[in-house]
């Protein structure tokens, strides 16, 4: 994910060459062909938790998420598993940053070094169940804010001062939210801005 531009998870560039030597000298198609090596300095101070909720999406939607401040350490939502990823194991010192309410979980799952086997914390639905609405009223609360600030700058643009009246801000918002095309194209700009030409153009032949 990170070697891949502008989709909100970055490495450090040290921690990518490292995870990338890392790859080239233990990836194997066999699992059982890898052996990591105790003396190699790349496998040194580094580790993970994980933690799953075992077929959770087998009938359930799930996540892949991240949140780009996150790095000490580096917190993962990937489908039914969450994963801490640490490139210094002080860092499972350092001060707690709580992944959508999964801190408690993160403190009881155990951690992985490179040399030893993996251990995977389990995690009962109703709990992960949890951790995803959090995940999904996040990501609410930031496209609302995004689109009031837009609807803002359109209303200033136009000439007016300060921000637009809130009843045709609600307006705009339940017309998006209602909107009858395809989920995916939702929050496209197209369809957006065909709504808010749509309600400002009415209010404006009002």
């Amino acid at each position: 994910m990170s070697i891949q531009d502008y989709n909100g998870f970055k490495l450090k560039s040290k921690e990518e060459k490292r995870l990338n030597r890392i790859l080239k000298n233990y990836l194997k198609y066999n699992l059982f062909e890898i052996k990591p090596n105790p003396s190699d300095s790349d496998l040194n101070n580094i580790g993970y938790k994980l933690l799953r909720s075992p077929h959770y999406s087998d009938e359930n939607w799930s996540w892949l998420h991240w949140q780009p401040s996150y790095q000490r350490p580096y917190s993962i939502m990937i489908d039914e598993y969450i994963l801490f990823l640490y490139f210094k194991t002080s860092h499972l010192k350092n001060m707690v940053l709580d992944f959508y309410d999964s801190e408690k979980l993160k403190q009881k799952a155990q951690f992985n070094i490179p040399t030893e086997n993996e251990m995977i914390f389990s995690i009962p639905h109703k709990e992960y169940l949890k951790i995803v609405r959090n995940i999904r009223d996040y990501g609410v609360k930031v496209v609302v804010n995004e689109l009031d600030t837009n609807l803002d700058k359109i209303h200033q643009r136009l000439g007016a001062k300060g921000k637009m009246n809130q009843k045709l801000k609600s307006e705009i918002k339940r017309k998006i939210a209602n909107s009858e095309v395809a989920l995916g194209k939702k929050l496209t700009i197209k369809n957006k801005a065909e709504i808010i030409m749509e309600v400002m153009s009415r209010c404006v032949n009002t």
